[in-house]
């Protein structure tokens, strides 16, 4: 049986909400990556520009096939990506001719997290798909840590903060260039 917490998150972002969610090392401002209007309320919330691109969490491989485009990655790359999945790895790919500038800042790439740690999977599937998992913070700003710093910044500006605890994870996700195989950001151990 799920978490009635996560069943709310869950019910919250398939009506176009945005909460704040648990991941393996912080927490995260996330939304359906499908819905442009709750995107372009995470920005704003975050006083993020729009031109940085965000973070997209999954919960399967599957899911993420629909944002990938796979004609500009080899098999090698995608070995790359699948030696490290599911994990707190994020990965910057080519993205699908779908998948909303919003989401990309406008680039031609993706930056695409197949994670396991469960409540995010679960938050995953129950909303119905790929969510933004942007780090709860202002934009500049350190990541929030505490449920209270968290009320206290984002109270009034989101629609639910899920009180569940992050995985563990000492930080943010490690970010690799799938194609080149370069470490672009050391995540947290």
């Amino acid at each position: 049986m799920d978490d009635p917490k996560i069943v709310k998150a869950a019910e919250i972002l398939k009506q176009g909400g945005v909460v704040i969610a648990p991941t393996e090392g912080l927490y995260g401002v996330s939304c359906l990556a499908s819905n442009d209007r709750a995107v372009e309320r995470v920005i704003k919330v975050k006083e993020r520009s729009s031109a940085k691109g965000l973070i997209v969490a999954v919960s399967s491989f599957e899911m993420a096939q629909s944002l990938i485009d796979f004609s500009k990655l080899s098999s090698g790359n995608i070995d790359f990506m699948l030696s490290m999945w599911p994990g707190p790895h994020t990965f910057i790919v080519p993205a699908a001719k779908s998948v909303s500038s919003l989401v990309t800042g406008g680039r031609d790439n993706i930056a695409l997290r197949f994670t396991a740690f469960s409540t995010l999977q679960r938050l995953c599937e129950l909303s119905g798909g790929p969510l933004i998992s942007s780090s709860a913070n202002i934009s500049g700003q350190p990541p929030l840590m505490t449920l209270s710093d968290l009320n206290a910044v984002f109270g009034g500006k989101v629609d639910y903060i899920l009180d569940l605890p992050c995985q563990g994870l000492k930080g943010p996700s490690s970010i690799h260039d799938a194609i080149t195989g370069k470490l672009l950001r050391k995540g947290g151990v």
